[in-house]
């Protein structure tokens, strides 16, 4: 059995647009006894929607989370460790492991997996559709990291600076949580402009 839980949208997100925004469904997994860190992952797409307005583009993410059970947490592990394994030696939307059904079945554009694993945080592509597997261990990661992976399903790419969201490597910055984001770039702002719908 799987608990569904609805955020309220915040009240920036609810002022109308000129036409209907291109929405992003987030789904949340998490193990009960993580999910009050699903707050995390809200923090972080806050961030992002507040962005995508000032840039004036309809794209806004929207969420939902779910707590697993045990054997479809088992499930994910699995998936979440081998696509790590890999992720060295694969290149993304290439061949990988076979997301599993709990994945596939999802009515989801993101799906974020709150690993109970000590892994890397990491946003793949499931194959050869636009949806996005982002897996972060559930007890340490932080804001930036959740923004960092997001920016990613969002069409960003890594830079070389390690003072900005979009870094690889990043600095210890990303990793605190005082409430602050780190910044993005001007290209990273273009990038968004370029391929997501402006409001009119």
């Amino acid at each position: 059995m799987v608990t569904v839980l609805f955020f309220p949208l915040v009240g920036e997100w609810s002022v109308a647009l000129a036409q209907p925004p291109n929405r992003y469904r987030v789904v949340i997994l998490s193990a009960p006894d993580t999910i009050d860190r699903a707050d995390i992952v809200y923090e972080a797409i806050v961030f992002w929607n507040r962005t995508l307005e000032e840039l004036k583009l309809s794209t806004r993410l929207t969420e939902t989370t779910l707590t697993t059970t045990s054997d479809s947490s088992r499930v994910l592990e699995n998936y979440t460790r081998q696509v790590w394994q890999q992720a060295g030696r694969l290149s993304p939307g290439g061949p990988g492991p076979k997301a599993p059904g709990e994945l596939q079945q999802l009515d989801a554009d993101v799906v974020v997996f709150l690993s109970e694993q000590p892994t890397m945080s990491f946003a793949w592509p499931l194959g050869q559709s636009t949806t996005f597997f982002v897996a972060v261990p559930a007890r340490t990661f932080t804001p930036n990291i959740m923004a960092h992976e997001l920016g990613h399903a969002l069409g960003l790419t890594h830079h070389d600076d390690p003072r900005v969201l979009m870094c690889s490597p990043c600095q210890d910055a990303q990793v605190i949580d005082d409430g602050s984001f780190l910044p993005l770039t001007s290209g990273d702002r273009r990038r968004l402009q370029e391929l997501h719908k402006p409001t009119p």
